[in-house]
């Protein structure tokens, strides 16, 4: 069953998302629904990852939240180090 929402915004606001939903090739509706989901999906504490939709959507969202915030990804040497520290000393090693 179906149900409606009934939502309160500027004719503005509304044209915006009209017309990034038309970009998209979708109706304002479908992009209004994906929106407020992929909003809600950040709320869910145990988050599914049975598609590979759900994988890729899950590394954009972390893309989008760590985006100019994060350190350079250290080269693969670094790691081997570290594995084998971790393997060698467990905790201690850090």
């Amino acid at each position: 069953m179906k149900d409606r929402i009934h939502l309160v915004l500027p004719a503005e606001e509304k044209e915006r998302y009209r017309a990034i939903a038309e970009r998209e090739g979708t109706t304002l509706s479908r992009w209004i629904r994906e929106a407020v989901r992929e909003k809600a999906n950040k709320y869910d504490v145990r988050r599914k990852l049975d598609t590979s939709e759900d994988l890729e959507s899950f590394f954009q969202e972390c893309d989008r939240l760590h985006q100019g915030t994060e350190a350079a990804e250290p080269d693969w040497e670094e790691h081997e180090r570290l594995i084998h520290e971790s393997r060698t000393g467990g905790l201690e090693a850090q």
